[in-house]
């Protein structure tokens, strides 16, 4: 075996690679692109940490929300993955989410996430970026959005051999899942 043969870079490394940079195409004017990634585009001041990553409010909503509507599409239980009220401020929701900048940057980097909840909240998060979060507050940004989008799908049928046209949770995990499973054979 070559040298260059083991340094193939496996598909699930290649769909998250493919992912994040359609989905951070924009966000160097946001900051860090592993932080806007975490915590979302409307940031006044982002942690920064590497270590964790809370989503707030509208976009804690959002995130928890697909999380519910798709839990029987990930097979997921959603007891362990409450919505919280800060303790702090009480109009303050918040979710954490395994998509923190330090396991993103090792996802970039090769490793393959053997936790299926961080190939899901990979997806879900994608997903809201893609959506925009909320875009009637956004409507500038729409066509930003559609291109998005666009390209998601385009990534997705590529690891599916599929002709969709419509962005979908279902399809990214879908995707997401297809490259997992081509990573180990």
């Amino acid at each position: 075996m070559t040298a260059k043969a083991e340094n193939k870079i496996k598909p699930y490394t290649s769909f998250v690679i493919e992912v994040f940079n359609c989905i951070a195409e924009d966000f160097g004017k946001y900051g860090n692109s592993l932080n806007v990634f975490a915590e979302g585009r409307k940031k006044e001041n982002y942690s920064g940490s590497q270590e964790y990553a809370v989503l707030r409010n509208a976009e804690a909503r959002l995130f928890h929300s697909v999380l519910c509507d798709h839990a029987d599409v990930f097979g997921l239980d959603m007891a362990g993955r409450p919505i919280k009220v800060s303790k702090i401020y009480e109009d303050e929701t918040k979710i954490t989410h395994s998509c923190y900048p330090k396991n993103v940057r090792r996802w970039l980097n090769g490793t393959i996430s053997r936790k299926k909840i961080c190939r899901i909240d990979f997806c879900v998060l994608a997903w809201c970026h893609a959506a925009g979060w909320n875009p009637s507050f956004d409507l500038e940004r729409i066509e930003s959005y559609n291109s998005c989008q666009k390209k998601l799908v385009e990534i997705c049928n590529g690891y599916l051999g599929t002709q969709e046209r419509i962005l979908s949770i279902d399809l990214l995990w879908k995707a997401s899942m297809e490259a997992y499973l081509q990573s180990f054979c």
